[in-house]
């Protein structure tokens, strides 16, 4: 829907402002692909409050309402859940093979010109628990 003004003079001569929603791909393609149905935003508005109270006062419909967007949603988060759980487990081989490669330096096993340098393990750490946050967030922002 799109939402259009139109300015009028009423009989007294104050200007009168109409808003009107109508379809948008009558306003974007043309009358070849829908018409206008232009309906006044006002009676458009006031329908839409009335059957929100509705809905509100009727606990039942608010309740499968709520559960129907749960279950959508969850499916949503289900993938990221997963991809959570397998950074969860890269993060976990990382730290102990951090507290091996420190094992193996404090006993002067392995010099620092290694090629399994402790900052490769840092920088791959720093990276995973960044994209850890970032998923734990979008998970967060699809589940109520």
């Amino acid at each position: 829907m799109y939402g259009s003004g139109q300015g009028l003079r009423s009989i007294a001569g104050e200007k009168v402002v109409r808003r009107y929603y109508f379809c948008s791909n009558f306003r974007n393609k043309g009358s070849r692909v829908c018409n206008s149905n232009s309906v006044r935003a006002d009676f458009a508005e006031r329908y839409v409050i009335e059957r929100i109270a509705a809905v509100v006062q009727t606990p039942k419909l608010l309740d499968d309402i709520v559960v129907s967007l749960n279950k959508s949603r969850s499916k949503s988060v289900a993938p990221l859940q997963k991809e959570l759980a397998a950074i969860e487990r890269e993060l976990k081989t990382l730290d102990m093979q951090k507290q091996r490669y420190f094992a193996l330096y404090e006993s002067d096993t392995i010099g620092r010109r290694n090629p399994l340098h402790h900052r490769d393990l840092g920088a791959s750490s720093l990276l995973l628990k960044r994209k850890y946050r970032q998923k734990r967030i979008r998970c967060r922002h699809r589940h109520f």
